[in-house]
Formats: structure tokens, C-alpha cells, sequence
């Protein structure tokens, strides 16, 4: 099966998106990583138990399950795919 040149240049066009948005979301995840190390987790516990009826270890576990799906959700949909677009890329001659 034989890549021609258009579709080549799509498929690095796409490659280029994909990294660049798996370097966004890995960006994203370590600024929130970063707000619950400084305690930013308190401040933000505040504001929403004001919203619902939840503990504090209630609250963790969603910070950490957020955590958590973005990672899962940026690897699956950013960081695979720009991968699996490589090696396409690669095996061409």
C-alpha cells in the first residue's frame, strides 16, 4: 500500500496536531498536579462544597478520578494515535 505525497502530508499535518495537543493536555495535567501539591485543593474544596453535600475525602476522590480520566483521555485520544501516525509514517519508503 503506497502513501502518496498529499496523504503524506496530511498524516504529518495531523501527526504535528496530535503531539501538540498530547503536550497541552499532559501541560494541563501537571498545572493541576501543581495546584493540589501548593494547596490550591483547600481554596477550591470551598468554593465547591458551597454546589453539593460532599466530605473532603469525598472531594479528593474526584480530584484524583479527574486526574486521572484527563490522563487516560489525553493518552487514548492525543498520544496513541500521534504514536500509531508515526510508525505509519516510519514504514514508508
Amino acid at each position: 500500500m503506497s502513501v502518496t505525497e498529499d496523504s503524506k502530508a496530511a498524516l504529518q499535518l495531523t501527526a504535528s496536531v496530535l503531539f501538540w495537543c498530547t503536550v497541552i493536555g499532559f501541560g494541563i495535567l501537571l498545572i493541576w498536579f501543581g495546584f493540589i501539591l501548593i494547596g490550591f485543593m483547600d481554596f477550591a474544596y470551598s468554593i465547591h462544597s458551597q454546589f453539593g453535600s460532599f466530605s473532603r475525602q469525598q472531594f479528593d476522590i474526584m480530584m484524583y478520578m479527574g486526574l486521572m480520566f484527563w490522563k487516560m483521555a489525553v493518552m487514548l485520544f492525543f498520544l496513541l494515535p500521534y504514536i500509531s501516525i508515526k510508525i505509519v509514517l516510519r514504514k514508508q519508503p
